[in-house]
């Protein structure tokens, strides 16, 4: 986005080429809890990517929340998800929890782990039946928190049975996944920017044959439509979360099942060979029409 971007799109329209426009944040609204610095977009971003979508021949949203909005400024605007390389995926591990600490893994910046305090009171009350696994960088990121957002989550780090693991690359966060456990992204809904999320998140570990708990995301709720319910709970309160845990560690939740059920929404709807075909069927559909 920017001037550059725009003068670009320009001089590629005047030498009769199609330009097309990636969307992959929600630029278009403002608003909502800012939990730290520089977390929500500003007047300057919502303007450069409403003059992007409105003046690309062509407009890519990279989830459906995403690609509604884009179509306020742009009718040629098509819907692809994240893709997911199956051929990069270790060996299924299976994971089944039989004594000990029910394993919890979580990636992401960790800036974001304020996202955690949305479950906060249900992790509380569990800590001695949980270990917390954080793919995340260096923790001194913390200090962009807001002062008592940064003391909370200090605090609930302190009261659990937490392991981080420096994040190096994706092939590693992979081997992370393929180790078990259950794949959690509790998020806060209080802003359009993370009404905006893809899937990518949960669905590196699904593909892994993670089993996901994850708050009611826009996109983490068609990757549970599309699964039958099977190897994903969206979960629409923060209490809900208790009673799965309670039938993960009472041997009442079938591992196996959800655990193929993960694999194969992953590899049915999100894997790159099919995603690398929408592609191609929207890139010949632009060339075609505006040729």
């Amino acid at each position: 986005m920017g001037d550059r971007a725009a003068k670009l799109i320009r001089s590629m329209h005047r030498s009769g080429v199609p330009t097309i426009f990636d969307a992959n944040v929600n630029y278009y609204e403002l608003g909502g809890k800012e939990y730290y610095r520089d977390m929500l977009p500003t007047a300057r971003q919502q303007q450069q990517a409403i003059a992007m979508t409105r003046t690309a021949s062509a407009v890519i949203g990279d989830s459906e929340y995403v690609t509604e909005r884009c179509l306020a400024y742009n009718t040629n605007v098509e819907w692809i998800p994240d893709n997911v390389r199956i051929d990069q995926i270790p060996a299924h591990r299976p994971y089944a929890y039989s004594r000990g600490r029910l394993r919890l893994l979580w990636s992401g910046q960790v800036v974001k782990l304020f996202e955690l305090l949305y479950i906060e009171k249900e992790l509380l009350r569990y800590a001695p039946y949980l270990e917390l696994v954080l793919v995340t960088n260096p923790m001194v990121g913390l200090q962009r928190l807001t002062p008592d957002i940064r003391a909370r989550i200090t605090s609930l780090l302190e009261s659990l049975e937490v392991r981080i693991i420096p994040y190096k690359n994706p092939m590693e966060l992979l081997r992370v996944y393929a180790g078990g456990g259950i794949s959690i992204a509790p998020r806060f809904l209080d802003s359009p920017y993370n009404m905006g999320h893809t899937e990518w998140k949960i669905a590196l570990a699904m593909a892994c044959g993670r089993v996901s708990l994850c708050s009611p995301v826009p996109s983490y709720v068609t990757v549970q439509e599309r699964a039958a319910g099977v190897g994903i709970r969206v979960i629409d309160s923060p209490a809900d979360w208790g009673p799965i845990f309670d039938q993960m560690l009472s041997g009442g939740f079938d591992f196996a099942t959800e655990e193929c059920g993960a694999r194969e929404v992953v590899r049915k709807y999100y894997s790159t060979d099919v995603v690398a075909g929408q592609y191609s069927e929207f890139l010949e559909f632009v060339v075609d029409s505006t040729g």
